[in-house]
């Protein structure tokens, strides 16, 4: 027995030891993963479908895709939608989602997992939200070098409601892919700038132009994205040496011209990505950086009459493009988000819910508290960040907060920006607190513990984050909505979460197969070709399920 004890013992010097502070983190951090994913599979005891009417079309085209190749798909004009032109698809969709759907399916099934590529596109949106989360983690950790942060950032945006509710079960859209891409292409971009190797900035700079080339040929919100990467560099130039400055240079004109090049090369959003006015953004970004860089080289008394040469040379160049029609100018959707006001002259726009501006109550009922840890956040990070996390945290958070109250449907670009934010916020009023931990606090007479009070801030700060969490769930999963008592006097609640096939789109956590019958009857009982009048929505339905053309 003794004998066995010492090469136990042995063994286990042998073996790679793990703190208990290391094994608490990277426990939270799986946990936090699963939780993202089980939260998002809430709507699946109602069905494994798709959910609402675009994923249908989406998941058609990648089936297009997979049968006929990429070139093909380029060249499809579908005869069964929009009767009797039919529908070009390539300039009508994004092809980055379909696209990633068909490569996750053929990697699955090489790897000896045998899901069709329906199962592949119900599951997408749970488990490719995953790769923001992670992100979260690491954005979180960089911006203010401590890994709690990142666990922060990870669980706000595991328990975003708005990123809940665009990425569940079955909701094939483009913002489950995007918001993922949107993520990545910021924490890539944001590498590359703190990197003090020119070689660590060329790869971060190809990876963020990358990414971001795949964001622009998935989703129409890569405008924000590109906008972004403008400001941010824009407004962090003056403030840098110069050697930061010519790292800044290198990584934008490798980040843009990448994602340009990759964006030019396909339909949507093709010629448009280069061609229209907020590419205005991209010039003036690029020219303020050379700009500032060549200034940080002159004399100070030279400063001055350079800045008035180069920006009368940029407004007269600007004015002469639009003249002469070189930039289109943005249309319907992209200028009611940049002009506010220019959305009542467009009914098209108006006449949409998810286009209409966002409000306060909608920001608070969907992200709660963590506005105020936002607000925190950016100001914590004013007075204590290093020059490069400062201008990143200020630039993304406010300019997303004001595209999220521009329109609703964009609102989920605020998600990832509020998440890592609130996440310094959270850290912020924690760590403050925390030296009440390590000494007493005289109080009158009374000498108050300072091993009391430390843990009663903790156990307030851990409330507020289970609150919030808790919060963003509920929002996400759609259970908030009306009670309503049924004939057995059961109290109900009506909820948003649930696949709209199956509920026949109604808001409701119960099945109603009416539609799903409709879909049946039609595709076995009229002939083949016959055209279906409907609601353009319900003919991504009747097209893919019943296999008719839709007018």
């Amino acid at each position: 027995m003794m004998k066995a004890g010492k090469i136990a013992r042995k063994i286990s010097e042998l073996l790679p030891t793990i703190d208990a502070y290391t094994y608490v983190k990277v426990s939270i951090f799986i946990t936090i993963i699963l939780l993202s994913i089980s939260v998002r599979l809430n709507n699946l005891p109602l069905g494994y479908y798709l959910g609402e009417f675009d994923p249908w079309w989406h998941y058609r085209s990648a089936e297009y895709i997979m049968k006929n190749g990429m070139h093909a798909f380029l060249q499809w004009r579908d005869p069964m939608s929009w009767y009797p032109y039919g529908r070009d698809a390539a300039a009508s969709t994004p092809i980055g989602l379909p696209l990633a759907a068909v490569v996750l399916h053929s990697f699955l099934n090489f790897i000896g997992i045998s899901l069709s590529l329906l199962d592949v596109t119900i599951l997408f949106p749970p488990f490719i939200s995953v790769i923001a989360v992670i992100v979260m983690f690491f954005l979180g950790k960089d911006l203010s070098g401590d890994d709690w942060v990142g666990l922060l950032a990870m669980l706000f945006l595991a328990a975003n409601g708005s990123f809940i509710d665009r990425s569940h079960l079955g909701f094939f859209k483009h913002e489950c892919l995007g918001i993922p891409l949107i993520a990545l292409s910021a924490y890539l971009y944001f590498k590359s700038i703190k990197s003090r190797s020119i070689n660590m900035v060329f790869a971060y700079s190809i990876l963020a132009g990358l990414v971001l080339g795949y964001l622009c040929i998935t989703w129409t919100a890569y405008v924000y994205m590109v906008g972004l990467i403008a400001l941010f560099s824009t407004l962090l130039a003056p403030f840098v040496d110069r050697e930061t400055v010519n790292f800044l240079l290198v990584a934008y004109a490798l980040t843009i011209g990448i994602s340009i090049l990759i964006a030019i090369q396909l339909p949507r959003p093709g010629e448009s990505a280069v061609f229209s006015i907020y590419y205005i953004a991209v010039i003036a970004g690029f020219i303020a950086i050379l700009t500032t860089s060549l200034l940080k080289r002159v004399e100070r008394s030279l400063t001055l009459p350079i800045l008035i040469g180069l920006s009368a040379l940029v407004l007269s160049a600007t004015i002469l493009l639009f003249n002469t029609g070189v930039f289109s100018s943005l249309v319907g959707k992209l200028v009611a988000v940049i002009n506010p006001a220019a959305r009542f002259e467009q009914p098209i726009v108006e006449s949409v819910a998810e286009h209409k501006m966002g409000t306060w109550y909608y920001l608070f009922s969907d992200h709660g508290l963590l506005l105020m840890l936002f607000a925190i956040g950016i100001l914590s990070s004013l007075l204590h960040r290093d020059t490069i996390s400062k201008v990143f945290i200020v630039s993304a958070g406010l300019s997303s907060l004001y595209f999220a109250n521009m329109m609703v449907r964009i609102g989920l670009v605020f998600s990832p920006f509020l998440s890592f934010i609130s996440a310094i916020g959270c850290y912020s009023l924690i760590n403050y607190s925390y030296p009440v931990v390590m000494e007493g606090i005289k109080m009158g007479r009374k000498v108050a513990s300072a091993r009391k009070i430390g843990i009663w801030s903790l156990l307030l700060a851990t409330v507020l984050v289970f609150y919030m969490s808790f919060h963003g769930i509920n929002t996400g999963i759609g259970v908030y909505g009306f009670s309503r008592t049924d004939k057995e006097g059961m109290s109900h609640m009506e909820g948003a979460g649930a696949a709209s096939l199956p509920t026949s789109s109604l808001p409701t956590q119960y099945s109603f197969p009416d539609w799903i019958e409709t879909l049946t009857w039609l595709r076995y009982n009229t002939p083949p070709g016959s055209v279906i009048l409907s609601w353009w929505d319900y003919g991504y339905w009747i097209t893919t399920l019943s296999e008719r053309p839709t007018l």
